[in-house]
């Protein structure tokens, strides 16, 4: 494995080791495993266990674990806590996250079987920072009845490349080469075939990224409305 072939990889997950029989838990345990052994230097984020008391950081396996995020999930139900406690919440996990970003300085970070955790609640200037710390944005839904999809469209909003498999209703506004790279879902090989494309040659960068940018503009709130409010209207005015 060469250098350019090893990378750093953070994995925020919402257990692990996972404490119960989860398939999505014990595969992302499985898959860290195998991607140590591959010669890739793992590092786990995870929450603090609900029976066990641990360090806050310490070995799991063979990757280093940081037990310090905050779930909503109390071991048999999902909490549903006052505002000001969800927003006290996940201001610290989002220190957390940011903190072991700086430390540990990973090519890639990888979500994994959030569950009960989240990062949600954030201000527009925050989320669009977080954009902005990346070099690219992957969006890589792969269920055909996925929504509206506001992640590549915050993403493109921000100035920053995309790269998307256009499932689902992002692919009413995902179009390759216009303002993103497109692959095809379930083919990690094109995936990242598509971002050595973007780091390698400048002008497939700047295209996205501009086309981007452009279908930002177009798909503002008022455009929509105006555009919702025209189909009523006319709707209305035309007799059954």
């Amino acid at each position: 494995m060469t250098g350019l072939e090893r990378l750093r990889i953070l994995v925020v997950t919402l257990e692990y080791p996972p404490h119960t029989i989860s398939g999505y838990g014990l595969m992302c345990e499985q898959v860290c495993e195998w991607l140590g052994q591959r010669g890739h230097d793992v590092c786990m984020l995870t929450a603090e266990p609900l029976d066990t008391p641990v360090a806050a950081e310490e070995t799991g396996g063979s990757a280093p674990v940081r037990w310090t995020l905050r779930s909503y999930w109390d071991g048999s139900h999902c909490l549903y806590p006052p505002f000001r406690e969800a927003l006290a919440i996940e201001r610290h996990n989002q220190e957390e996250l940011r903190g072991l970003i700086a430390d540990a300085r990973p090519d890639v970070v990888m979500f994994w079987h959030m569950g009960a955790i989240l990062f949600a609640l954030a201000s527009r200037k925050q989320v669009q920072s977080f954009y902005r710390e990346a070099d690219v944005t992957l969006f890589t839904g792969m269920i055909e009845h996925e929504a509206f999809g506001l992640v590549p469209l915050e993403a493109m909003a921000s100035g920053y490349p995309v790269i998307a498999t256009g499932v689902g209703g992002s692919g009413e506004f995902c179009r390759d080469d216009v303002n993103c790279l497109r692959v095809a879902p379930g083919d990690p090989h094109a995936l990242a075939a598509a971002v050595h494309r973007l780091s390698a040659d400048p002008d497939v960068r700047h295209r996205p990224i501009e086309g981007g940018l452009k279908t930002a503009a177009e798909l503002t709130l008022d455009r929509q409305a105006h555009f919702i409010e025209r189909a009523i209207l006319t709707e209305v005015a035309c007799p059954l």
